[in-house]
C-alpha cells in the first residue's frame, strides 16, 4: 500500500477514531507500516496543518485533528461515497 493511500485513510481513522493511537487506528483499518513509517506520516500530517502537535507517551502517539484536517478528512469521506 502506497505511503499516499496510508494517509488518506489515517487521516479519515483519526476523525472517526478520536482519541485512539495512530497505531491503534491503523490496527483497526488493516494497515501494516513500521515505527520509522508512523513517524514520517505523522509529521507528513502535522506539516501539512492536518494535526496539532500529537501527544506521544508511552511509544504510543495520539494525534488531534485541526480544523483542516477535519475537513480533508470529511473531504475523503465524501469522495469515495
Amino acid at each position: 500500500m502506497s505511503s499516499e493511500i496510508k494517509f488518506s485513510k489515517l487521516l479519515v481513522g483519526i476523525c472517526l477514531n478520536s482519541g485512539n493511537s495512530l497505531g491503534d487506528v491503523a490496527r483497526n483499518l488493516g494497515i501494516s507500516m513500521t515505527n520509522a513509517e508512523s513517524e514520517a506520516l505523522l509529521n507528513m500530517m502535522e506539516n501539512k496543518g492536518f494535526i496539532d502537535h500529537p501527544d506521544i507517551s508511552n511509544k504510543k502517539a495520539c494525534p488531534h485533528l485541526t480544523l483542516k484536517g477535519i475537513e480533508q478528512a470529511k473531504s475523503l469521506m465524501d469522495a469515495s461515497i
